[in-house]
């Protein structure tokens, strides 16, 4: 296992209980090298969302745990903030996070015609995501078929990306 995946599994270890203990989720984790040291990017959530403050004691704090709990991390920079409102998700603890919450699954073109299921992300394993649209019964999607899956947010009109089509040129 190469040296940032074995480094983001110790993180994550050492972090989820004491994020749990404070009704913070780790929603990602992410360990890059950086060209001062390393660069560790955390996207945290709480139910009731957090405010910019909360990001900055976060940050603050986590800063001293991993520098105290992991002695060999060296010289770090570490980055924490929001999920995102329409946030990709590929790891198995953003998809737990995600359990409930209203998702976009692009499905590849060989499988249902190349359509976006919309629906709450029910459950989920290694092979299959089952989604449960607003209207239809429950679906069940092979992993390996979904080529992105994202949060859904539905924006309000006046915000929507324009189609090109429809710009007056």
């Amino acid at each position: 296992m190469e040296l940032p995946q074995r480094l983001r599994e110790e993180i994550i270890d050492l972090l989820l209980p004491l994020l749990d203990s404070e009704g913070v989720t780790l929603v990602d984790c992410q360990v890059a090298v950086h060209k001062s040291g390393r660069k560790i990017i955390l996207a945290l959530d709480r139910e009731g969302g957090m405010n910019v403050d909360d990001y900055a004691r976060w940050t603050r704090y986590l800063e001293d745990v991993l520098a105290g709990e992991l002695p060999d991390l060296g010289a770090f920079r570490l980055e924490v903030g929001s999920p995102g409102l329409e946030r990709i998700l590929r790891s198995e603890l953003e998809l737990s996070w995600a359990r409930g919450r209203r998702v976009a699954a692009k499905v590849q073109p060989a499988a249902d015609s190349g359509e976006t299921v919309v629906g709450e992300l029910r459950d989920f394993d290694p092979y299959t995501l089952t989604l449960q649209p607003a209207a239809g019964p429950e679906r069940k999607l092979d992993r390996e078929e979904v080529v992105q899956l994202r949060l859904h947010h539905e924006w309000p009109k006046q915000f929507r990306r324009r189609d090109k089509r429809s710009r007056k040129r």
